[in-house]
């Protein structure tokens, strides 16, 4: 593994300059930046993300390499987790955007046209909602506007919460933008929309804890915030949990959208099974007892 110690000379250049002076000049700015994604670099020890953080003098950057595993995302109709008329949804591997044609194509190949209903993030799993047809889009639309679309998501965080259980109440909005990256958080009632997630501690391991989150608004990037705000970010997130004390290194943020319910037509409640990459966590942690 390569190790610098930055000289007088190269103090005050962004982390992402100078690994592409001191590696082979093959390597692109896309493969330095991926290794960084993928938590192979530190400064004095400490795992850094940010291309754009400054080094300075005396600072010793190590990187251990320089393309991470990809895993190929399989999809397919097994993947559907509930079908009817009206709705489909279907389990999101992590990995993948909501948008992504290749959910529509699997999708439309046996359903016909769908319409996405609302997003999970990237890296984020778990239950997503198509609907099958424009009345109904419209129709569950509403639904989510009136707060009817009850969700559950499974977060392991760092740390342990003090309180068993908790609401969290704010605004939120964008604060900046940042390597083509918008960072959100908490607002004045002006500048923002209202965030509400409830919580309850399910369980607590090895330097963290499983909690279940209901999000009764839908903002972007709102239980990982909310959860950073009370001082426990979901392992993983680096975008909104800079220093964690456990020391499991998360292959993605470990969220989970684990059931879905709402009441249209007939009542219907969806799950999706805990991910592999979840459970091993969870077998780590000393969560899965």
């Amino acid at each position: 593994m390569p190790v610098w110690k930055v000289s007088v000379q190269h103090s005050g250049l962004t982390l992402q300059k100078f690994l592409k002076e001191h590696l082979d000049p093959s390597i692109s700015a896309k493969k330095i930046k991926r290794s960084l994604d993928a938590g192979k670099c530190s400064i004095n020890g400490r795992t850094e993300r940010f291309a754009s953080s400054l080094v300075g003098t005396g600072d010793r950057v190590a990187i251990e390499e320089l393309e991470e595993t990809k895993t190929a995302v399989k999809l397919s109709t097994t993947q559907i987790l509930y079908s009817d008329a009206d709705v489909l949804a279907y389990n999101k591997p992590a990995g993948i955007t909501s948008d992504n044609p290749l959910i529509t194509d699997v999708l439309n190949k046996q359903f016909g046209p769908v319409i996405l209903l609302h997003r999970l993030d990237k890296q984020t799993s778990g239950v997503l909602l198509f609907a099958r047809n424009e009345i109904t889009a419209r129709d569950i639309e509403i639904l989510f506007k009136q707060r009817a679309v009850k969700k559950t998501y499974y977060a392991i965080v760092d740390g342990v919460p003090k309180k068993t259980e908790g609401k969290i109440s704010d605004f939120l909005g964008k604060l900046h933008a940042y390597q083509g990256q918008t960072l959100w958080g908490s607002v004045s009632k002006e500048q923002g929309l209202p965030a509400v997630t409830a919580w309850n501690r399910k369980k607590v391991g090895k330097g963290a804890s499983l909690l279940t989150c209901f999000p009764e608004t839908g903002r972007t990037h709102q239980i990982r915030i909310h959860l950073s705000d009370i001082g426990h970010p979901i392992l993983g997130d680096h975008q909104y949990g800079r220093q964690f004390n456990c020391s499991y290194k998360a292959p993605r943020i470990l969220l989970h959208a684990f059931a879905v319910e709402f009441c249209y037509k007939t009542n219907i409640i969806v799950t999706a099974p805990l991910p592999a990459d979840f459970l091993e966590a969870m077998k780590v942690l000393k969560l899965d007892g």
